[in-house]
């Protein structure tokens, strides 16, 4: 179909209705033109128009308002205007929650030594939630005529998250795991501590009288002594004991070694106005047992040139066999035999006749160090010569009190002993020397211008301790560079009559001796707290400690009171018990200095014009006065114990 018949027949049906409303389209297509009349508003009908030359239409009477025409057939479409750019999509809905573990499989029955059963399965984890729906397009753009591609469309708004996933169900629970096999047998413990003898049983119905036996053979002899008068010299029998008569020195020989048994005993009683002679056989010693300490002492000075003098300190070696012993106003004596023999170190010279006040030894005996009171510090190696190393420095004509040596002789330490000193350290063997103290002030916040009257060191000469008479106890771990007051606090023994110190090899044991009626006092952790470790003794409050000594350990503990006793301790100062010599004039030892071997066991002591004092026995000789009675027990290995003495005996 044509255009032009397409629009007639349109015209046709507008006429059509026209007509039926009362007005009147005239209409017909020519030359391709198109008059039609879009109905109105009910207003007048529309007028005629001339068409193609043709007589003018009568006007017709204003009709009736017709009704409102339909509305006119839709335009045709227009072009469609370029499509929006589609909204960016909305954002994923979250994921959802994942599904809850499955429960732990219940626990397999337990086997002997079993595997733990299986863990059930996890649960399955959540389905994920639904995606978020896509945002809407954007509209349309209105239709016009088509010209450059209209905006793109902003971007749709983002889509709501989706609903979070519901829960996966709960994982059914593991089958139980099958009993393990049985673990190996573990390894037999340790026996267990022997219990307590269970109580004596009720006797038992006397049994009747047997037939008389045979007659058994002689027993071996009993543990008692057979003691035998002897009144000249005779070699000794095992288990016997010796009454000495008359008016000669009499030498009795220990049995010998091929004829002993461990425990066996020998003892002797010198009735007689002369000297007794215990004297060893071939390969035998004297000894002291490990953590007797002092159950026998011997003077080991008991003629000249060593009896009667004035000693001021003792020093020993790690083992006990090199000494030292200094006089005031006199000379430096040294053993290399536990005190069997002494040699005169300074006979002649710069170093004889000097007020020697302190002297200390290192852990072999081999470097030693002595101060002179208002003098020098001097040094000796290998038994060697005396130097003076202080000699015009500023460290001469200190009144020097007290020195101490580390274990190796390297790092010393001496103390100036009157108010107003100072403590001077060395680090080279005594070569140069400097005051610590003086640098960090006096008082009560500072160490300078204290009395020091004791000073003890550590095995590596890094931890000292000095106290202060009337004042406190200070400790330096930086080998007296620095000083920390220990006693400022209560609980202390700050402000006594502080006398002596000394220390272990670690330099935490820390022993103090309070004169004037006071205590021993000890720490156990380098001075930060202390204890009273005679006020609950039978001591306690009434010692002049100013000879004091400790082993390697801190264990053992030797407490020379100046009156005279001397008290030893084997647990720390726990317990203390009287091991005083007991000599001819009873308890008269004026105890000034005292030195204790690595282990204890060899211990020397000086008293002032009292000699020297040791309680290892270390000589082929025991001399006994009249009076005096002795008791050896052999431990084994050509070794004799001293049991017991009494009375006064020497030593050769």
């Amino acid at each position: 179909m044509t255009r032009c018949s397409l629009d007639t027949m349109r015209a046709r049906e507008r006429t059509e209705v026209a007509i039926i409303l009362g007005a009147a389209v005239l209409g017909g297509c020519s030359g391709g033109g198109l008059i039609t009349s879009p109905g109105g508003d009910g207003g007048l009908g529309a007028q005629g128009t001339l068409l193609d030359g043709g007589a003018t239409d009568a006007k017709g009477e204003t009709g009736t308002p017709g009704a409102t025409g339909a509305t006119g057939a839709p335009g045709p479409m227009g072009n469609a205007g370029a499509t929006g750019a589609t909204g960016a999509s909305g954002a994923t809905g979250a994921t959802g929650a994942s599904g809850a573990n499955g429960a732990t499989g219940a626990s397999g029955a337990t086997g002997a030594g079993g595997a733990t059963g299986a863990s059930g399965a996890t649960g399955a984890s959540g389905a994920t939630g639904a995606s978020g729906a896509t945002g809407a397009s954007g509209a349309t753009g209105a239709s016009g005529a088509t010209g450059a591609s209209g905006a793109t469309g902003a971007s749709g708004a983002t889509g709501a998250s989706g609903a979070t996933g519901a829960s996966g169900a709960t994982g059914a629970s593991g089958a139980t795991g099958a009993s393990g096999a049985t673990g190996a047998s573990g390894a037999t413990g340790a026996s267990g501590a022997t219990g307590a003898s269970g109580a004596t049983g009720a006797s038992g119905a006397t049994g009747a009288s047997g037939a008389s036996g045979a007659t058994g053979a002689t027993g071996a002899a009993g543990a008692g002594l057979l003691w035998t008068t002897v009144s000249s010299s005779t070699s000794g029998q095992p288990n016997h004991g010796y009454i000495v008569t008359g008016s000669s020195e009499v030498t009795v020989t220990l049995p010998a070694v091929g004829s002993l048994a461990i425990g066996d005993q020998v003892a002797f009683t010198n009735t007689a106005t002369s000297t007794l002679v215990v004297s060893l056989g071939a390969s035998e010693t004297f000894g002291s047992a490990p953590g007797a300490l002092g159950g026998a002492w011997f003077d080991i000075t008991p003629s000249s040139p060593l009896s009667g003098i004035t000693w001021s300190a003792v020093s020993s070696d790690a083992t006990g066999a090199d000494l030292v012993a200094i006089v005031t106003g006199g000379d430096i004596w040294t053993s290399t035999d536990r005190g069997v023999t002494w040699t005169d170190g300074t006979p002649t010279g710069a170093a004889h006749d000097q007020s020697w006040f302190g002297c200390a030894s290192d852990a072999t005996g081999t470097n030693l160090v002595a101060v002179v009171n208002s003098g020098d510090i001097w040094t000796s190696t290998s038994g060697g010569a005396w130097t003076n190393r202080t000699a015009s420095t500023s460290a001469s004509g200190q009144p020097w009190g007290v020195v101490v040596s580390s274990g190796n002789g390297t790092k010393l330490a001496a103390s100036e002993s009157n108010s107003g000193g100072d403590i001077w350290t060395s680090t080279d063997s005594g070569a140069t020397w400097t005051n610590r103290t003086v640098l960090q002030g006096g008082g009560p916040a500072g160490p300078s211008g204290q009395n020091w009257i004791g000073l003890a060191s550590d095995v590596t000469g890094d931890k000292l301790a000095a106290v202060a008479n009337g004042g406190d106890v200070w400790t330096s771990t930086d080998a007296g560079v620095t000083w920390i007051n220990r006693t400022s606090g209560q609980g202390s023994p700050s402000g006594l009559e502080l006398w002596s110190i000394v220390s272990d090899s670690s330099g935490q044991n820390l022993m103090v001796g309070v004169n004037g009626g006071g205590d021993i006092w000890t720490s156990n952790n380098g001075g930060q707290d202390w204890n009273n470790a005679t006020q609950s003794s039978a001591i306690g409050g009434r010692g002049h400690w100013v000879a004091i000594a400790s082993d390697a350990t801190g264990s053992h503990l030797f407490g020379g009171d100046q009156g005279g006793a001397m008290w030893v301790s084997n647990d720390s100062g726990n317990t203390w018990s009287n091991q005083t010599p007991t000599v001819s004039d009873g308890f008269s030892q004026d105890w000034v200095s005292i030195a204790s071997s690595a282990d204890g066991a060899s211990v020397l002591a000086s008293a002032s014009q009292g000699g020297l004092w040791h309680d290892t026995v270390a000589g082929g000789l025991l001399l006994g006065t009249a009076g005096s009675t002795l008791t050896l027990t052999y431990t084994g290995g050509g070794v004799f114990y001293v049991q017991s003495v009494t009375g006064s005996w020497g030593q050769l």
